[in-house]
């Protein structure tokens, strides 16, 4: 905020005259007068005025003062910082040169300890509220915000002043605004901390009750709401602040759970409901996230009753970018929906046949340090699973299920380069069987010779030539299956990269690269989720990853276009084509083009 400093007009009654004064500066005197007037009309005519009297007297402290603020208000600032410090060095008890100097040289970014320098000794002499704001600015320019603000602060506390609390406030902003923004660097604790030395002011506590919920630390945002209730208990927005926390805290809640930390929310709410009672959001958060964790366990496989003898019975600009870190306002319980549609409704289709057979993998947990985990990987293979018995008329006795398969597994169910009769084999009857074969998971590249691997739950992505699962031996073996046809659906890229980062340990994405496509087997249709460069995506509000969900989908009945229940590999291709692209962009601003190979008229379910 730049202020306008004044000329001084009582020049004898503010600088007595001095013992060698002559009638140069007597003459010198009057210029000064008919300068200040003159300047407020025409400030050229005004400026040529008191450069006359500078040249007639300029051994005056008043008459370089009184340039120096002409040279100011004519936004000649150089010129100004010159004339002030001469007045300066001629008179340093005046407090307003002493002020006026320091607020030029902080508008010139020059010098800010000369600034603080300056307008403390202002200080100690006046009281004005512009040598108080003069001082606040320096402290704050020189790295001394907290003292800048509780100066200001204390001063509007024994007297409210306009411009004073302009300055605060402005300050202020600008103070909370650079601690939201080094929070959104990373440095959230230092930025806490640091807010937290500004006990004086309620705008500060809620900024750090506000970063607090954005950061998911929901106990300690509540609690901190609850202390700064009882410092700041006329303050509007800390009173209104326990219900806007709590709702931000539900909907990190709800973010976590959508994340796939489906019992790790529910734990976290049952806890926060139970010890805020009076916050109702909190409480519509469990339940819902209660329910909804019931219903996912519905895509739970549970194995057939045995029938045993029964034993003894034992005994959740500083506004905006607040804004910004939560996305938005957050929802309301009531409005937030945790059920996923494709776990609903699971349309019942045509019986499969006799000996059709199905494997299904979901690799989520991975083993090796510094993998990730595929988050969504569990709930897209038991969700696959309940599509291929009530939908496409799977026998749950013809799927091999397998979650987090490591290296041996797949040998086990697909055979090896040495011997293609692994347990799939030994499942298909000869020419009558239909194979179904879907995988989530992690893919990559050998890093040498560029070859597509899937990344079993053990595999150590440096060396997988010896851990990981090729791809061509998948192929090659599949087309070795004495079956009637095969089909295949991966939701994996095989760049190396994955949702969640790359798989590899100081390696740049731009270097990993892929071999062109491998040779799949004659009679089958082969599903990819992305290109071999591309990342598949995840579908955090679904819980799916989005191709699985958008397959899923399509299974339900929207792939089918010409509406005959018939869902063919080309209506299939279309429906994933549109939507698995188009979401992948607005998701995530990434490019994911699913990639269909095989027959197009192939029917993979008749809906009932």
């Amino acid at each position: 905020m730049r202020r306008c400093l004044c000329f001084s007009l009582l020049v004898l009654l503010l600088f007595p005259p001095l013992l060698f004064a002559n009638d140069l500066c007597g003459l010198a005197d009057a210029v000064t007068d008919k300068a200040v007037k003159a300047f407020e009309a025409d400030r050229a005519e005004g400026l040529k005025l008191f450069l006359k009297a500078s040249e007639l007297c300029g051994e005056k402290a008043d008459i370089a003062y009184n340039l120096g603020v002409a040279y100011y208000r004519y936004g000649r600032l150089v010129e100004a910082r010159d004339a002030l410090g001469k007045a300066v060095a001629k008179d340093g008890s005046n407090a307003a040169a002493l002020n006026n100097l320091a607020q030029v040289l902080l508008e010139l970014r020059q010098d800010e300890t000369k600034a603080l320098a300056y307008a403390e000794k202002a200080a100690r002499s006046s009281s004005d509220p512009a040598v108080t704001d003069t001082l606040a600015r320096a402290r704050y320019a020189s790295g001394n915000e907290v003292d800048a603000l509780k100066g200001l602060h204390t001063a509007l506390a024994k007297q409210s002043h306009q411009d004073l609390q302009a300055s605060y406030d402005e300050l202020l902003d600008r103070y909370l605004a650079t601690q939201v923004e080094a929070a959104q660097s990373g440095k959230r604790q230092q930025a806490l901390s640091t807010l937290a030395r500004l006990d004086f002011e309620a705008r500060a506590a809620y900024t750090r009750i506000q970063l607090l919920a954005l950061a998911g630390q929901g106990e300690d945002a509540l609690k901190a709401v609850a202390s700064a209730q009882r410092q700041f208990p006329n303050d509007k927005a800390l009173r209104n602040a326990t219900d806007a926390v709590g709702n931000q805290v539900a909907g990190g809640l709800y973010q976590q759970f959508q994340s796939g930390q489906t019992a790790a929310a529910v734990s976290h709410a049952k806890k926060l409901a139970e010890a805020y009672p009076q916050i109702s959001a909190l409480k519509q958060a469990y339940d819902k996230l209660f329910e909804a964790m019931l219903a996912d366990a519905s895509t739970i496989a549970v194995p057939e009753a045995v029938a045993r003898t029964r034993q003894p019975v034992g005994g959740g600009r500083t506004a905006q970018l607040l804004a910004g870190m939560a996305g938005g306002t957050a929802p309301d319980a009531s409005e937030v929906d945790l059920t996923v549609d494709v776990d609903q409704n699971i349309p019942k289709g045509k019986k499969a046949g006799k000996y059709d057979v199905a494997v299904v993998i979901g690799n989520r947990t991975y083993g090796v340090g510094g993998v990730p985990n595929v988050d969504f990987a569990w709930r897209d293979a038991r969700t696959m699973r309940q599509y291929l018995t009530t939908t496409m008329g799977f026998d749950p006795g013809m799927i091999i299920y397998e979650e987090d398969a490591g290296y041996a597994k797949f040998n086990e169910i697909f055979g090896n380069e040495r011997d293609h009769r692994g347990k799939l084999h030994n499942f298909v009857k000869d020419g009558q069987s239909r194979v179904f074969v879907f995988y989530v998971g992690h893919g990559a590249p050998d890093l040498d010779s560029g070859d597509a691997y899937f990344v079993p739950v053990d595999a150590n992505p440096q060396f997988l030539k010896t851990s990981g699962y090729r791809v061509q031996t998948f192929y090659d073996n599949l087309a070795k299956l004495p079956a009637k046809d095969v089909t295949v659906v991966l939701d994996a890229c095989f760049s190396g990269n994955s949702a969640s980062g790359l798989l590899f340990q100081g390696v740049s994405s731009i270097t990993l690269r892929t071999r062109p496509q491998v040779a799949k087997p004659s009679a089958s249709v082969v599903f990819a989720s992305a290109a071999d460069d591309q990342v598949s995506t995840w579908y955090p509000e679904k819980r799916h990853s989005l191709f699985t969900y958008y397959f899923l989908k399509g299974l339900q009945g929207e792939a089918d276009s010409s509406k005959d229940k018939k869902i063919t590999v080309a209506e299939m291709e279309d429906y994933l084509n549109e939507n698995v692209t188009w979401m992948a962009k607005k998701l995530k601003g990434t490019t994911q083009q699913p990639q269909v190979s095989g027959k197009r008229q192939q029917v993979l379910a008749v809906l009932k």
